[in-house]
């Protein structure tokens, strides 16, 4: 995967992203979902596409940040989560 853009997280919940050309945006979780939900549906699968890639690379260290979310995700979260499972579940025929 190519990296084009250098994340970092602070102390305030935010994440500051700077990529090529001096671009620099900070984004905090609710600001980003928001921005998630105003792309469309090729942009979202891109955006999972990407965090499915991560996953594959970093392994160990992806479940144990889903392990630090999942202590602090309240039900909707966890109600959302369920819902993409579901609806990639019945994309791939499965049922339960």
């Amino acid at each position: 995967m190519t990296q084009v853009a250098k994340v970092i997280s602070n102390d305030e919940g935010e994440a500051s992203i700077s990529g090529e050309g001096g671009l620099s945006l900070s984004v905090d979780g609710k600001q980003l979902a928001e921005l998630f939900w105003q792309m469309d549906g090729e942009q979202q699968a891109q955006f999972f596409e990407t965090l499915g890639g991560i996953y594959l690379q970093e392994g160990y260290a992806f479940d144990l940040q889903m392990a630090y979310m999942r202590d602090s995700l309240g039900e909707s979260g966890r109600r959302l989560l369920l819902a993409i499972g579901d609806e990639v579940r019945a994309a791939n025929g499965y049922q339960d």
